[in-house]
């Protein structure tokens, strides 16, 4: 105990998982990514998030793994490594803007869904960085299915300029 009195006393249980848990990111990288001004577009602040994440699992010494997808496809799958290997090549390979070459899929075959099915079979943590624009159905359903194994954050990216078109929107009044 670590504190006793008369009539009661207080203990303590501390849980520890005896290995690293693993964590995964599932980052769009689309092209929708890429609304915003320069510095201050979606992609830079999936960097931001993918890289405060990608530092938070160096405290703990989790596994990352790194799913980018597009909307057809996963476009690279990185790990699962330590979180300070996974650093510098998973922001790299973020912040790279060249075109793939992205070819429509059915749609029973989305980016999303595959990167959904790259998950680990071991529970983690899934932190989803998309728009989520466009979302199916069975996208949702897939997710849902998903979130019964593992604990799923989304952080939804939305510009205000994709939603709301200016009041004199090209010079048209």
């Amino acid at each position: 105990p670590i504190c006793k009195e008369d009539d009661y006393e207080i203990d303590t249980l501390h849980f520890e998982d005896p290995h690293p848990a693993d964590v995964v990111f599932l980052v769009k990288v689309g092209k929708s990514m890429d609304v915003g001004s320069t510095g201050d577009d979606k992609r830079t602040l999936c960097a931001y998030v993918t890289a405060t994440g990608i530092r938070s699992a160096a405290l703990e010494d989790d596994m990352v793994h790194v799913r980018y997808f597009s909307t057809h496809k996963v476009e690279a799958k990185l790990g699962p490594k330590t979180s300070l290997s996974m650093f510098y090549p998973a922001l790299e390979k973020l912040m790279d803007t060249s075109e793939s070459d992205e070819t429509p899929a059915i749609a029973a075959n989305t980016g999303f869904l595959q990167a959904l099915r790259t998950l680990p079979v071991r529970r983690s943590l899934v932190i989803i960085l998309a728009d989520f624009i466009n979302f199916t159905e069975e996208e949702r359903l897939a997710l849902k299915r998903a979130s019964g194994r593992h604990t799923i954050n989304c952080v939804v990216l939305r510009d205000l300029r994709e939603m709301v078109l200016p009041d004199k929107f090209g010079g048209i009044i």
